[in-house]
């Protein structure tokens, strides 16, 4: 599958994006026959002259002015175009496609732009767990699926949300604020369970130490020689 670079109105590139995606954003009138597309490495072309793209602009109707900005919102038909080019695309929110899609790409971008520091993050969670793995002679592959499916959740927000910046399909936001709140339920469960599992030690440690005057310099002399 082909990876294409599209530059926006706004001179900035936004991809590497799907043929299909491509074909959606000239559906939903965001790129144009002039709109500039990078093609892998090749050097960029008008999306009229790829001819993989030709069919969406095989009349007259679809000819377009100039490229139209992607990224933010976008102008209204009536002083963009002179008649509707591409068909609106609609959404079980109805009405006002135009509106809800810049309204989508504003709130995506934030999480779209912190996408290399959450990619990062999945590389260390897979780091950790192939480190504990190993470490524990394979035995740790029992609670090593914890950090790797947090890593994984990170890697598919990023993503998710790249492309709800790029498109502004809801949907997409929508998968990616899921996969966000289920890193945050796990996270917080996991940090819960640490400060009880830390009270019962404390706990523990002070019934042993009431019951054994002198356990707790025991313990300090045996935590003193395993630091030698």
């Amino acid at each position: 599958m082909e990876d294409y670079t599209i530059t926006g109105g706004d001179g900035k590139e936004y991809g590497p994006v799907s043929a299909m995606t491509i074909r959606e954003w000239a559906q939903q009138g965001r790129a144009n026959a002039q709109t500039l597309v990078r093609r892998g490495s090749e050097p960029a072309r008008p999306l009229g002259e790829l001819p993989e793209f030709s069919d969406l602009f095989a009349g007259p109707k679809h000819t377009a002015p100039g490229p139209i900005k992607l990224g933010t919102p976008m102008a209204s038909p009536a002083s963009a175009m002179p008649a509707p080019t591409f068909p609106e695309t609609t959404s079980h929110l109805g009405g006002g496609s135009n509106i809800q899609e810049a309204a989508v790409i504003a709130l995506s971008e934030p999480l779209a732009k912190s996408g290399f520091w959450l990619k990062l993050m999945a590389v260390l969670q897979f780091l950790y767990a192939g480190i504990y793995i190993i470490g524990s002679f394979g035995i740790g592959i029992i609670f090593a699926w914890l950090p790797i499916w947090m890593g994984v959740l990170m890697w598919q927000a990023a993503n998710r949300a790249r492309d709800a910046a790029l498109s502004g399909d809801l949907m997409t936001a929508i998968t990616a604020q899921n996969k966000i709140k289920l890193l945050i339920i796990i996270m917080g469960v996991i940090t819960l369970l640490s400060i009880v599992l830390a009270l019962l030690f404390i706990v523990f440690i002070g019934v042993i130490g009431a019951s054994s005057p002198n356990f707790l310099e025991e313990f300090r002399q045996q935590l003193e020689q395993n630091r030698y």
